[in-house]
């Protein structure tokens, strides 16, 4: 395992930037997810039993702002995942295309 680490190490340090991008991501993600989540408690205990309507109004608004950054997280993980490794096997592909044109004919 650690010669496989060892062997492709060169192609993920060209991508920092984009593996950081990916983990801010997926922290939007989870605060999305933890944000619903926590949204629960208030939601039953202060408007279905206390019967306070106020709140009935800044509910959705606070469903609607969790879900927005719950997506957009994931849509930045996925993308930048993908980028990342997409380009990694383009790279590879690239460099055995180049090894295979220089091999001689003979």
């Amino acid at each position: 395992m650690k010669e496989l680490f060892r062997r492709f190490s060169p192609y993920f340090k060209d991508y920092k930037l984009a593996f950081g991008i990916a983990i801010i991501g997926m922290i939007l993600a989870s605060a999305g997810n933890a944000g619903v989540a926590y949204m629960i408690e208030p939601i039953m205990n202060k408007i279905f039993l206390e019967k306070n309507e106020s709140l009935l109004y800044l509910v959705p608004i606070g469903i609607i702002i969790a879900y927005t950054a719950k997506s957009i997280g994931k849509y930045v993980q996925v993308y930048f995942t993908s980028y990342i490794g997409q380009d990694i096997v383009r790279r590879i592909k690239d460099k055995i295309l180049g090894n295979t044109l220089d091999f001689d004919i003979t």
